[in-house]
């Protein structure tokens, strides 16, 4: 079997559908299930607006040079969108991974338009069930819907992690964090994500020793861009922040953190550093809470900590309960709940060995239940299924 795989989400760009794109190659590469691995993928130093508007030449000349491709595959719903024009110049079955946001995202020319044709796919992968669940209320056949899990990479359990993290963190935000309890959490400041909702509500009912660290890209001032977005208005301006992934939380957060003692924006950290920190930290909290047209669609962060040795509190929504099942490789709760959230930090934040103990055994459940090469191995099968005889 031979795979053409577009994507417009690949390293060197950060991020978990770019993660899972190049984990899912390089495992498709690496199987003797599989032929070929034809790519077109968004090259380093291109722009998005010149990949798109190659794309379709693009795809012909491969198409047309190689008649030996059983299976078409689009990494995300946007480049789903873009390429549609394929079930129209070839009958390769064509399938496409939806992760979240690309099947809510709330802009109507887009529902009512691109989503009902995305509904002619051959094939349709949902990262959770609750990503599955969004494509079934938008009308998609169940028969060509199913739900692969994504994995995280094991080689995470056998990073060498530094030791001093907490030290040099510490120095560069001006506190001693070698006695306090250390709370981390990491990604773009988006809306969804709750980081607001847990520095305004959460954090202070927690003791003044417990310090929350936020890993994510930051800006230093506004720029023009953002400046002029304040001034569209609302619902245009939510689509823009959806779509291009605008940091839609972080002024507000920014305000939030200005009159607090424990709560500290990091930026961007070498990825080494990363795990380092959530290995040295008590608590990794993913406080996600429901935003109209934009979803978690799994979780694979909370993965990552949980391999990392960290015990992960996280909102019991969405695709996140994917990947988190309370009580093996973390702890769900419900979104919003103020009580809720206090006491499951202060309990597990009580009791250091047990904590420990949790973390150890999630570490465990994580590595034995999910993996990219679990995933892969899921992602040929359903290949073979709808591929032509």
């Amino acid at each position: 079997m031979n795979v053409l795989v577009i994507s417009h989400k690949y390293p060197p760009s950060i991020g978990g559908m770019e993660k899972h794109c190049f984990e899912l190659v390089k495992a498709l590469e690496q199987s003797n299930k599989v032929g070929k691995v034809y790519k077109i993928i968004l090259a380093e130093h291109e722009s998005r607006i010149s990949f798109f508007w190659r794309l379709k030449s693009r795809v012909k000349n491969v198409l047309d040079a190689n008649t030996d491709i059983d299976v078409i595959y689009l990494n995300d719903g946007l480049m789903t969108a873009f390429s549609l024009f394929l079930l129209k110049i070839t009958d390769i079955p064509v399938v496409a991974t939806i992760h979240g946001l690309d099947i809510v995202f709330p802009w109507e020319y887009f529902q009512n338009r691109i989503v009902p044709k995305m509904r002619n796919l051959n094939g349709v992968i949902a990262v959770s069930d609750a990503t599955r669940k969004a494509c079934i209320d938008k009308g998609f056949d169940g028969q060509k819907l199913i739900t692969i899990a994504n994995g995280v990479d094991h080689d995470l359990a056998d990073t060498q992690f530094q030791e001093d993290i907490l030290i040099k963190v510490g120095k560069r935000i001006g506190v001693d964090l070698r006695n306090k309890k250390i709370i981390t959490t990491l990604g773009r400041p988006v809306k969804r994500k709750g980081f607001s909702w847990f520095v305004k509500y959460v954090m202070p009912r927690l003791d003044d020793d417990i310090i929350f660290l936020m890993v994510g890209p930051r800006s230093e001032f506004k720029s023009f861009w953002v400046r002029i977005l304040e001034r569209v208005p609302h619902k245009i301006r939510s689509l823009i922040e959806l779509f291009l992934g605008l940091p839609s939380d972080e002024w507000l957060l920014r305000d939030l953190t200005k009159h607090s003692d424990n709560v500290f924006e990091l930026g961007k950290l070498p990825f080494f550093e990363v795990l380092s920190l959530l290995h040295y930290s008590d608590l990794f909290v993913m406080p996600n809470i429901h935003v109209d047209g934009d979803a978690e669609g799994f979780g694979l962060v909370a993965l990552e900590a949980a391999i990392c040795e960290t015990t992960v509190i996280a909102s019991g929504i969405e695709g996140i309960t994917q990947a988190i099942h309370d009580g093996k490789n973390g702890i769900l709760l419900e979104s919003r709940n103020i009580d809720a959230w206090t006491e499951a930090i202060n309990r597990q934040l009580s009791d250091k060995v047990s904590n420990g103990r949790f973390a150890r055994s999630a570490k465990e459940y994580t590595l034995n239940t999910f993996g990219w090469r679990q995933m892969t191995d899921e992602y040929i099968r359903y290949f073979e299924r709808i591929k032509k005889p």
